[in-house]
Formats: structure tokens, C-alpha cells, sequence
């Protein structure tokens, strides 16, 4: 019972057009690359987001892109997120 009540409050700010505010809450975490450690440029930050926003947020990847490619929106160049041209895309540009 005390799992339920959250989710259905996200579902109904969902339906509701709103992003609910535990969404819009993210920890930055930097990663080093390589090199001097005390230098700030030789560091990648990473995001991390609540499970529910990660689950919500693939979701509508998912169904964002199959409209894309359904109504044939996307620009045949378009090779990022693209499953089937992922791979192409790549080797496309080394020529």
C-alpha cells in the first residue's frame, strides 16, 4: 500500500501534462577521465535520476520514436537513437 499512492500521484501529474517535482530532481556525479585529477576539464559528469524517471523517460523514448518512424518523420541522415541505422551511420561517415 505505501508504494501505490506515489505512483498513482505521478500517473495522474502525467495525465495531467506535469512533470511531477521528483522528476525534476537529478544528483550530479563526476567521473574522471584521465589525467590530473585536480583539474576540473579531465572530468564527465553523469546524471542520476530516480528509478521511476528512468522508467517513464524510456518509455516515452520508445513511443516518441516508433511515431518518428511510423509517420516517417525522421531525416534519413538521422542516425542517432535509430536502431536499424545506428551501426550505418557510423560507417557511413568514415567514408
Amino acid at each position: 500500500d505505501n508504494v501505490i499512492l506515489p505512483i498513482v500521484h505521478i500517473i495522474i501529474n502525467i495525465i495531467n501534462g506535469t512533470v511531477p517535482d521528483e522528476f525534476k530532481v537529478a544528483r550530479i556525479v563526476p567521473i574522471h577521465k584521465k589525467g590530473d585529477k585536480t583539474d576540473f576539464t579531465n572530468y564527465r559528469h553523469i546524471l542520476m535520476i530516480g528509478i521511476l524517471a528512468k522508467i517513464l523517460e524510456k518509455v516515452i523514448k520508445i513511443q516518441l520514436l516508433e511515431y518518428l518512424e511510423r509517420d516517417k518523420i525522421l531525416f534519413n541522415g538521422q542516425y542517432g537513437l535509430r536502431k536499424k541505422f545506428r551501426n550505418r551511420g557510423r560507417s557511413d561517415r568514415s567514408k
